[in-house]
């Protein structure tokens, strides 16, 4: 039998007081809003239209609660996991029991390095001052660039990549 080497990292992404106030917040907001809105439901008195649009709203006004809680999830107890093992990388984020996993094909990664990205571009690259950042680390896949690392230093960046190319698991047209 063949030996599977496997490598595996796992990071909880950096937790900034900034982005839990930013997210909390309208979260908070949503709250009190849905249940405005609900109370409106059971109001006797209101006009069939003014309800059917209340209703609409509220699904509207859900959808958009739904995609905060995620968020605010995320940034309280998020978990980032990047497994290299059997010719794949696989970027899972974790949130308690709920996962979102891509896997990609060591074959097709090339040019793994750091996101080098620095001054106004960086403020434009999903706001990294906050810890909303897309990744400090960068891969190109067919004729997209993908990043994870989220949250992290660059200088554990770095150190996640010279240990990539330190394990027998990627080859060097991977960093190319």
């Amino acid at each position: 039998m063949i030996p599977t080497y496997k490598k595996e990292i796992e990071y909880t992404s950096k937790k900034n007081l900034i982005p839990k106030v930013f997210i909390t917040l309208p979260f908070g907001i949503w709250l009190t809003g849905l249940a405005f809105l609900i109370s409106f439901h059971f109001n006797p008195g209101t006009h069939v239209l003014l309800i059917v649009f209340i209703f609409v709203f509220t699904v509207m006004w859900s959808a958009l609660g739904f995609s905060l809680f995620d968020l605010w999830l995320w940034v309280m107890s998020g978990k980032e996991i990047i497994e290299v093992s059997d010719g794949k990388l696989s970027i899972t984020k974790r949130v308690f029991l709920f996962k979102r996993k891509k896997v990609f094909d060591l074959a097709h990664v090339r040019n793994l390095n750091d996101s080098k990205i620095f001054g106004f571009k960086a403020a434009l690259n999903g706001l990294p001052y906050l810890g909303f950042e897309n990744g400090m680390i960068r891969f190109d896949y067919g004729m997209k660039t993908f990043r994870f690392g989220n949250g992290i230093s660059r200088l554990s960046a770095l150190k996640i990549i010279s240990e990539f190319k330190e394990s027998r698991l990627f080859s060097k047209s991977n960093f190319e």
